[in-house]
């Protein structure tokens, strides 16, 4: 959600959203992202929000990293 006060609205362009629904193994979990870029004068902005998978072995740091693929 992007909220901005009414004198700066007509400075804001571009806005787009996207969404990545990430399914673990052959089950459907709660892994994805959401992401938000808008231009605001002579500026671009992107926000990205991922909830990827967990732990700290060398196996689940490679599939968080095809997750951001």
């Amino acid at each position: 959600m992007l909220i901005a006060k009414a004198e700066v609205q007509t400075r804001i362009f571009d806005v787009a959203m996207s969404t990545v629904k990430l399914t673990v193994g052959n089950k459907t979990g709660n892994k994805g992202s959401v992401m938000v870029r808008f231009g605001f004068e002579d500026s671009t902005f992107v926000f990205m929000n991922c909830h990827l998978a967990g732990g700290t072995t060398p196996k689940n740091v490679e599939e968080r990293h095809q997750q951001i693929e």
